[in-house]
C-alpha cells in the first residue's frame, strides 16, 4: 500500500488585520508651548472656539503634539485674571488661576482631539475599532473639586463621548476598549452631552481624544495630562 503524505501549509487569511498605535502623544521634557490665543477674553473667563481644522496647540516636538479642539474657562466673581492651555514639561496643562481665596470658583471644560490626518497610521487609510483596541490616558495631576473626564471619538462628522468616566484624581491609567462601552453625542458649541447612551460601531474613525469638565471652589483648577494613546485596526 502506498503512503500518501499531505503537507499542510498555513496561509494567513486575507483581510485579517492587527491593531496598531494610531496616536501616541508624549512630549516629556520638551518645555512649555502655549495654545493659540483665545477667541473670546472676558473678565469672567476665556473661550477657545472649537475647531478640528485650526490647531488648538501647534506641533511642538515629541509625538502627536499638534492637537485640535476647544475649551471654555471661567472664574467667579468677575475679575481680570487668566487661564492657560499649553504643552508644559510633561504634557498638556489646563490652568485656571484667579487668587486663592474663599468665594472664588474656577472651571474649565472642552475637548482635545487628534485628527485622522495627524494619525501615525498615515493619510488615506481607514481606522476601525475592533474588540481589543484601546484608548488610554495618564494624568499626573488633577486639582479639582468636581471632575468629569471621558474619551472622545469622531466619526461621520459626529462627536461622541464615552459613557465610561475617569475614576479618582490620581495618576493611574485611564483606559477603555471603545467597542465594549456605550457612547453619547456631544456638542462642540457648549460641550453639552446627550441624554441617551448608545452602542456605536466605529468603522471609520476620524478623530480621537478627551473631554474634560472640571471645577474647583476657593482655589485654582489645574489639570495635567502626561500621555494619550489610541490603538485601532487600520486598513
Amino acid at each position: 500500500m502506498k503512503k500518501i503524505i499531505l503537507f499542510l501549509i498555513a496561509i494567513p487569511a486575507a483581510g485579517i488585520l492587527s491593531a496598531v498605535e494610531i496616536v501616541n502623544f508624549n512630549r516629556a521634557g520638551l518645555g512649555s508651548v502655549g495654545s493659540r490665543k483665545a477667541d473670546v477674553m472676558k473678565n469672567s473667563g476665556y473661550i477657545w472656539n472649537f475647531s478640528d481644522i485650526r490647531p488648538l496647540i501647534a506641533d511642538a516636538g515629541g509625538t502627536n503634539s499638534a492637537v485640535h479642539g476647544g475649551f471654555i474657562t471661567s472664574w467667579s466673581p468677575d475679575a481680570k485674571y487668566d487661564s492657560k492651555l499649553r504643552w508644559y514639561d510633561e504634557g498638556f496643562q489646563l490652568f485656571v488661576y484667579p487668587p486663592l481665596q474663599d468665594g472664588y470658583e474656577t472651571a474649565g471644560k472642552g475637548i482635545l482631539v487628534w485628527n485622522k490626518t495627524d494619525f501615525l497610521a498615515g493619510a488615506g487609510k481607514t481606522a476601525t475599532f475592533s474588540a481589543d483596541d484601546k484608548l488610554s490616558a495618564i494624568f499626573t495631576g488633577i486639582s479639582a473639586s468636581t471632575m468629569d473626564i471621558r474619551f472622545v471619538v469622531r466619526q461621520g462628522g459626529v462627536y461622541y463621548v464615552s459613557d465610561a468616566k475617569k475614576k479618582g484624581s490620581g495618576a493611574e491609567l485611564f483606559s477603555i476598549k471603545p467597542a465594549a462601552v456605550q457612547w453619547r453625542t456631544i456638542s462642540t458649541e457648549d460641550y453639552s452631552i446627550g441624554n441617551s447612551p448608545v452602542n456605536v460601531e466605529f468603522t471609520d474613525v476620524q478623530g480621537v481624544g478627551l473631554y474634560m469638565n472640571v471645577s474647583r471652589k476657593g482655589n485654582q483648577t489645574n489639570i495635567k495630562l502626561k500621555t494619550f494613546s489610541a490603538t485601532a485596526t487600520v486598513k
